[in-house]
């Protein structure tokens, strides 16, 4: 008798994968010099386009996987870290402040696709559309810094009052 195995490989898009930093990333604004926080969250795509190397390196590595969320499980940790390296890298070298930092998502999300599909092509897989849903930076040091500027703001005024008055003395 010969026994054998048949694999199918389904070489369409898979389903959205949602993900998202599970700790924050630490970040500088280079324009106010605060350290920051910044959370990130987003969804990809992938698309097997090497069977033979998909399933060399997962039988091989007899990872028992029968669904997409498992095999979701099993990448997870690889992606994070490398989602979060490239964000960290990105955001850290931005000259310019981090709040308004949403209108660069689009651009953001290209440069981080290359880092996922360099962990992909291990594996036999390709990132097939990589987007970022929301850039969360934690606010709070701003609002520390809009008071005091809007504090500074009243005494200028207070101080120009004040001038205006010695003036008309």
């Amino acid at each position: 008798t010969f026994n054998c195995v048949v694999y199918f490989v389904r070489k369409a898009d898979s389903q959205e994968i949602r993900w998202g930093t599970d700790s924050p990333i630490q970040v500088r604004d280079k324009v106010w010099g605060v350290r920051t926080d910044v959370r990130v969250r987003g969804a990809y795509k992938v698309r097997i386009v090497n069977g033979v190397k998909f399933l060399e390196k997962l039988i091989g590595n007899n990872v028992p996987f029968q669904t997409q969320f498992e095999l979701q499980k099993y990448f997870e940790s690889e992606f994070q870290g490398k989602i979060k390296s490239a964000v960290s890298k990105y955001l850290n070298a931005l000259q310019q402040e981090l709040i308004g930092i949403d209108a660069y998502m689009d651009e953001l999300s290209g440069q981080i696709e290359p880092y996922i599909n360099e962990a992909l092509d291990d594996y036999g897989l390709k990132c097939v559309k990589f987007s970022l849903a929301g850039l969360d930076v934690d606010v709070t040091k701003y609002d520390m810094l809009d008071a005091s500027q809007i504090e500074l703001i009243a005494r200028q005024r207070g101080y120009q009052g004040d001038k205006a008055g010695l003036e008309i003395l």
